[in-house]
């Protein structure tokens, strides 16, 4: 694949979110962004044609909350899925640095800080994810670390071994590195997380998981992982 000549943003994180019909869940989402003590950050979500009341809740959020970083909230004319929804979001994004969060999940305010402290002291690193907590909705106060990430030298024989290891809500990677590799792959669906992790892998970046729990994985039944793992606690 030929590599784009992009001139992004040094420093900058793009925060990639994805949405269909979260509305009830998103404004806490972007409210967990807010909150970030990471300063030089943008928002780029991209609606997946939400029938629930997504728009308004967003732009109601946005007039009352006034975040000091752009916000940019993008409507799909019809549902295209998840890695389309990301793809249209990942080629909006302006950062050095491309963050992903679930539509329905939340970000711990140290999030992105201690994600961009270790691409500062990696210069070949392509990915780094998070370890995190996940919660029945309503009950954030009754949160389970997760235990199925790797860490460090068993990431890449993990994906040598056809197994995932990162939790792709968790996920902060360089933008370069996806403007070499490309973005999610539409192919695969319910393992595009897996095909791109395992693709950054393979092209010999750095990837590692923070031993930090730094997100929040809220699981309800809606929730689009339950389609393809069942009640896996894995996203």
């Amino acid at each position: 694949m030929k590599e784009l000549s992009l001139e992004r943003v040094p420093g900058l994180v793009s925060v990639v979110t994805a949405n269909h019909d979260y509305g009830r869940y998103l404004v806490e989402g972007l409210e967990s962004l807010r909150l970030q003590t990471y300063s030089q950050r943008e928002v780029v979500i991209v609606d997946d044609y939400s029938r629930d009341d997504s728009a308004s809740l967003v732009r109601d959020w946005l007039a009352a909350r006034r975040p000091d970083f752009p916000v940019f909230f993008h409507e799909l004319p019809r549902n295209c899925g998840y890695a389309w929804a990301m793809n249209v979001g990942i080629s909006l994004a302006n950062g050095e640095f491309i963050a992903f969060q679930d539509a329905d999940d939340l970000s711990h305010p140290e999030r992105l800080a201690r994600q961009v402290a270790w691409f500062g002291s990696n210069a070949d690193g392509g990915l780094v994810g998070t370890n995190y907590t996940a919660f029945d909705d309503g009950r954030f106060d009754q949160q389970r670390r997760a235990f199925w990430l790797k860490y460090g030298d068993d990431i890449p024989a993990h994906y040598k071994a056809n197994a995932h290891c990162v939790s792709t809500g968790t996920a902060m990677v360089r933008g370069s590195v996806i403007d070499r590799l490309g973005p999610f792959n539409r192919r695969y669906p319910g393992a595009e997380d897996y095909e791109l992790v395992a693709r950054i892998v393979g092209a010999g970046y750095l990837v590692d998981n923070l031993h930090e729990v730094l997100y929040h994985n809220r699981c309800h039944p809606g929730k689009r992982s339950h389609l393809y793992y069942g009640k896996a606690e894995k996203s």
